[in-house]
């Protein structure tokens, strides 16, 4: 898969997609913004040391904005839902085991935009309960139930070997939890 910045398209075997921005990182690595549908943007992202994108779903501009879950309302209805901000303040806290954000191949990155773009919005909160879980396309990883303590309510950040406490100024920040570490996330 390849960026180029000065036509803002992201190209892969037999199909291009057009980005509202791309910006080059260190070395052949890449990050761009694809606008899905009205309140729907895609934080795209590419390591020369992966095989994998890391993609995010966010309700406007990334780390600005609400992410966006995909929510299971039962008989194979799914829906999108902006996650709201956790009562702590912090956007990533909130987001945390929510928000669509998984690792995708390259080549089925046109195939969620578009599923992205068919999915109904809906006003359901979306919590750990409800969220598509699995490994399917617009699913992300289940929670693993090993990984959290019984004192005090924790979310999991798939992915990044991290438990944030559900108030994070409170109870002393995140927990390293020694689970499949790909990377470590920015939290603001």
């Amino acid at each position: 898969m390849t960026a180029v910045p000065g036509t803002r398209q992201l190209v892969g075997e037999g199909w291009s997609l057009r980005a509202e921005r791309i910006e080059m990182l260190q070395g052949n690595d890449w990050r761009a913004v694809i606008g899905v549908r009205r309140g729907l943007k895609l934080l795209v992202t590419w390591s020369d040391q992966g095989q994998e994108l890391d993609v995010e779903a966010w309700a406007g501009e990334p780390e600005e904005t609400e992410g966006v879950a995909v929510v299971d309302m039962g008989d194979g209805d799914i829906r999108l839902a902006p996650v709201p901000l956790c009562s702590c303040g912090e956007r990533g806290c909130g987001n945390a085991g929510i928000q669509l954000s998984k690792w995708l191949p390259g080549e089925e990155l046109p195939v969620l935009i578009e599923l992205l773009r068919e999915l109904p919005w809906t006003k359901t909160i979306p919590i750990p309960s409800n969220v598509l879980r699995g490994n399917g396309l617009a699913a992300i990883e289940d929670l693993d139930a090993d990984t959290f303590t019984s004192a005090g309510s924790y979310l999991y950040a798939p992915g990044t070997g991290e438990i944030f406490p559900l108030s994070p100024r409170h109870l002393g920040g995140p927990l390293v939890a020694g689970h499949r570490g790909r990377r470590l996330r920015r939290l603001r």
